[in-house]
């Protein structure tokens, strides 16, 4: 798998993996991780950085509705 769809896969797993409380900080932290720092070699195109990075970010705004759904 090469690493623009490895950076897609993880973008739409954090998107996809938002509801489960354990795992999802870490899946959408490893992929910011992951994208950052292949972006910075230069490895990936601008579409999967955007599309990782967003699905990232968008993951972890999810996860944080939904715990505090969950809290309140």
């Amino acid at each position: 798998m090469s690493d623009a769809a490895r950076a897609r896969v993880l973008g739409v797993l954090s998107i996809a993996l938002f509801f489960v409380p354990l795992i999802a900080p870490l899946v959408q932290g490893g992929t910011l991780v992951y994208v950052l720092f292949r972006a910075w070699r230069g490895s990936l195109d601008r579409t999967s950085v955007i599309v990782a990075a967003v699905g990232a970010a968008l993951g972890f705004v999810l996860f944080l509705a939904t715990e505090y759904i969950w809290i309140v």
